[in-house]
C-alpha cells in the first residue's frame, strides 16, 4: 500500500493589481480613436465620391493617403475629380512600380495583391516602418521617431520580410549612434572587460559602482580616458561631451 505523504500547503500568490494608465496614457489612447474615427469616416466619403465621379479604382493606397488630409481642401471644389483620379491612378503607380522593381517584394506577394495594396516605406526623422500602410500606422502609434517625414515607395534593395512590420534605424538616429557607441567602448576595453558594457546597462549608477572592482576602474580611466563615473552614463549610450569631458568617438 503507497504511502501518502502530506504536502505542506503553499499560499497562493496574490495578483498583482492592474496598474491603472496614466493621464497621458489615457489622452493618448482618447485621441488615436477619434483620429481613426475620423480617417474612417473620411475613407467612406471618399469611397462614395469615387463612385459618384464613375472611377473605378483598383489599388486603395491612393483612397488611403488621400483619407489622411482634410476633406476641406478638396471635397466640392472645382479640382475635386481630379484629384480623386490622382489619388486612385497617378500616385498608387509610384509605389506598385517601385514594389514591383523589388525582387523581395515579388518573391513573397503576389502581381494581383501588389496592384491592389503595394508595401510602403512610412518614414520618420529617425527611423522607418516597411509593411502595409494600415499596419505600419497601428504598429508606430508608440515610436517616438522624432517628426514625420512621409509615405514614400519602398526602395529596390530592401528585404522585405512581407510576415510582419519591419523597422529599419537610419544612420543618423539616436539609436544607432548608441549601438556604435557602445561597439567601440566594447573595443577599446577588450575581450576581458567588455562586460562592463552590459553591467552599465543593467545597473544604476550606485549598483554599477558597487561591483566594478580597483582593477576595473584604473583599467577604464586607462583605456578610456574616463572615471567609471563618467563611464556608466556613456554606456548606456548618452553623450560624454554633455558631462563635461571630451571622449574620441571615432571608431
Amino acid at each position: 500500500m503507497a504511502m501518502r505523504i502530506p504536502l505542506p500547503m503553499v499560499p497562493a500568490k496574490k495578483p498583482r493589481p492592474s496598474r491603472k494608465p496614466s493621464k497621458k496614457a489615457a489622452e493618448r489612447a482618447a485621441a488615436y480613436d477619434l483620429f481613426s474615427r475620423q480617417l474612417f469616416f473620411r475613407f467612406n466619403v471618399i469611397q462614395a465620391r469615387m463612385q459618384a465621379h464613375g472611377i473605378n479604382w483598383t489599388c486603395w493606397l491612393g483612397l488611403k493617403l488621400l483619407a489622411h488630409f482634410g476633406l476641406e481642401t478638396w471635397l466640392g471644389k472645382s479640382d475635386e475629380e481630379a484629384r480623386l483620379r490622382r489619388a486612385a491612378f497617378d500616385v498608387p503607380r509610384w509605389f506598385i512600380d517601385a514594389a514591383l522593381a523589388n525582387p523581395f517584394v515579388r518573391a513573397r506577394c503576389s502581381e494581383e495583391s501588389i496592384r491592389k495594396e503595394p508595401p510602403i516605406r512610412l518614414r520618420f526623422e529617425e527611423a522607418s516602418a516597411y509593411g502595409l500602410l494600415g499596419e505600419c500606422m497601428c504598429a508606430v502609434r508608440g515610436k517616438s521617431w522624432g517628426p514625420f517625414v512621409g509615405v514614400e515607395p519602398i526602395e529596390p534593395n530592401f528585404p522585405y520580410d512581407g510576415t510582419r512590420i519591419q523597422y529599419r534605424f537610419h544612420e543618423s538616429s539616436r539609436y544607432n549612434r548608441r549601438f556604435t557607441q557602445r561597439q567601440i567602448l566594447k573595443r577599446r576595453l577588450g575581450k576581458g572587460l567588455r562586460k562592463l558594457v552590459g553591467l552599465a546597462m543593467e545597473n544604476t549608477q550606485a549598483g554599477f559602482l558597487k561591483h566594478l572592482s580597483a582593477g576595473e576602474e584604473a583599467a577604464i580611466r586607462v583605456r578610456l580616458r574616463m572615471g567609471a563615473r563618467e563611464f556608466w552614463p556613456v554606456a548606456r549610450g548618452r553623450s560624454g561631451r554633455r558631462r563635461g569631458f571630451s571622449y574620441p568617438f571615432s571608431k
